[in-house]
């Protein structure tokens, strides 16, 4: 793992650099992040892994902070499948669906692990970079984002979401940039939410590039099936 080196490109090549340095051009697996929730006053501490396939296909497992596992996700553009271990309950929905704060896609993944995130012709063409940063306006599923982009190293060090996962729009920070092997991104994450005063801290430790394969879920067994809306 090292630091991610600078280089400097001329400014009609900054949107195609940072998508090509998107973690998602790679299939990936986060075997271990720790993650602080803060929200009313009570924070929550986790653990989370995290598989991706290409060209959407994510595995997210939580465990609580002693390693026990308390939901499995399975995510796709078109499905959403979540083992509830504490309700034993298997969730089916569609990503995206609000249900239960279940408000979770692929594409929001991403977003909150660093990529250049952006519907089809939605991103705009070209940017100049000022003192070594850019802005980046996006729109994903309807949203409006507008990434500050750090010219050198062609990768997202902010996102500010109009819509987030919980309430309203949020203030996504990516830091400790790093490459390891074929992926270039943040070990750090900060997500703040004004409107719900949430707070989200993400230490990723362990990440690396993986090989093909088909992601594998298992539903529990003998659990209640309830269908999200």
């Amino acid at each position: 793992m090292t630091g991610v080196p600078e280089k400097t490109i001329p400014d009609t090549e900054i949107i195609e650099a940072t998508i090509k340095n998107n973690i998602s051009e790679w299939n990936f697996n986060i075997s271990k992040a720790e993650i602080e929730a803060t929200s009313g006053g009570l924070t929550t501490h986790f653990l989370a892994a995290v598989k991706f396939r290409k060209p959407d296909s994510v595995l997210l497992t939580v465990r609580s902070s002693f390693g026990t596992e308390v939901a499995k996700v399975l995510m796709t553009h078109d499905t959403l499948l979540i083992n509830d271990r504490l309700n034993k309950e298997l969730l089916i929905g569609k990503p995206g669906i609000r249900t239960l704060k279940y408000g979770i896609s692929p594409d929001v993944l991403l977003i909150l692990l660093g990529d250049l995130v952006s519907d089809r012709q939605a991103v705009q063409k070209s940017v100049i970079c000022r003192k070594g940063l850019t802005e980046i306006a996006a729109r994903v599923n309807g949203k409006d984002i507008v990434y500050t982009i750090d010219c050198r190293r062609q990768k997202a060090i902010e996102a500010k979401v109009e819509e987030s996962v919980f309430s309203g729009e949020a203030d996504i920070r990516f830091k400790k940039l790093k490459k390891t092997g074929d992926l270039i991104m943040p070990f750090s994450i900060e997500l703040y939410e004004p409107d719900s005063k949430t707070e989200i801290r993400i230490e990723i430790e362990r990440a690396e590039a993986a090989g093909g394969g088909k992601i594998e879920f298992s539903p529990g067994k003998n659990y209640t099936i309830r269908k999200l809306r």
